[in-house]
């Protein structure tokens, strides 16, 4: 014989029929429930997806301070490179405009420097030309003088020879006369 299910009484198979039934009906509303909640929220997210692309996050402002403030930082670096550049030209055409003077203030000094060496020379040769012609006068004075003396030199030893000449002419005349 065959074996008979054994069915407990009342019979469980309607009861469980129908709680599965009202299992899968709560299911069913539970999932329409969650994807009205998922659908929701991804709503939701795709609206807080737009406002972050149109309002700037904290990060993004912080990312925009940070690149202002390099800016701002660079933009001084270039101010002082410029300054500086300035300066540097500014210090060179003050360096230029010095020397310039220095070689007009010297040019002009030489060229004074120079009219007075000329005017120097000049008057040392008018001093030479007076002392060669005061010299000149001087040995003309004693060349005249040295002349005057060896006249009387000579004068005098002419004189000594005529004295002499004469003694001698009366020393004969006196011997001659003597002797006759």
């Amino acid at each position: 014989m065959a074996a008979q299910p054994i069915r407990p009484d009342p019979d469980p198979t309607a009861m469980t029929t129908a709680q599965l039934e009202k299992a899968i009906l709560n299911v069913d509303a539970l999932n329409v429930a969650r994807i009205d909640i998922i659908t929701a929220r991804l709503d939701a997210m795709d609206k807080a997806v737009e406002l972050l692309q149109t309002f700037p996050t904290a990060i993004d402002v912080a990312i925009n301070h940070l690149k202002e403030l390099h800016d701002e930082k660079f933009r001084g670096i270039s101010t002082q490179f410029k300054e500086r550049d300035i300066r540097i030209d500014q210090r060179a055409l003050d360096t230029k405009l010095a020397v310039d003077a220095a070689f007009a203030a010297a040019k002009e000094t030489f060229g004074k420097s120079e009219t007075g060496f000329t005017e120097q020379i000049k008057g040392l040769t008018t001093i030479v030309n007076e002392k060669a012609k005061s010299a000149d006068d001087k040995l003309g004075d004693v060349k005249d003088r040295l002349t005057t003396i060896e006249s009387r030199s000579k004068g005098m030893g002419d004189a000594w020879g005529w004295l002499f000449g004469g003694v001698a002419i009366l020393i004969a005349g006196a011997a001659l006369f003597l002797k006759h």
